[in-house]
């Protein structure tokens, strides 16, 4: 179920970031970190657990390998539960 909403929650994003871009008010933005557990390199999608055991996705496998480690940039949507957040951004982390 969780997964199915965050790609659910990811198409959305990916498709409305083809349109116009969004302006985010900073007051929900927050960062995530979290470690690849799962590539699906065919429809080019990461999927990444942070460290509540949620697992979030978003395109573009091209780099990722299993184990790396991500820094994420998330939209709270204005709303106090994290199933409707969005990914607004990802970078590879070095984790020492």
């Amino acid at each position: 179920m969780k997964r199915a909403l965050m790609l659910a929650l990811t198409t959305t994003l990916l498709f409305s970031k083809s349109a116009k871009s969004p302006v985010y008010n900073p007051d929900n933005l927050y960062a995530k970190t979290a470690i690849v557990t799962e590539l699906n390199r065919d429809d080019d999608v990461v999927t990444v657990t942070d460290s509540s055991g949620y697992m979030w996705e978003f395109s573009g496998c091209e780099d990722w390998m299993l184990n790396d480690y991500c820094s994420m940039v998330m939209y709270d949507n204005n709303t106090a539960l994290i199933f409707d957040d969005v990914i607004i951004d990802v970078k590879y982390e070095i984790i020492p």
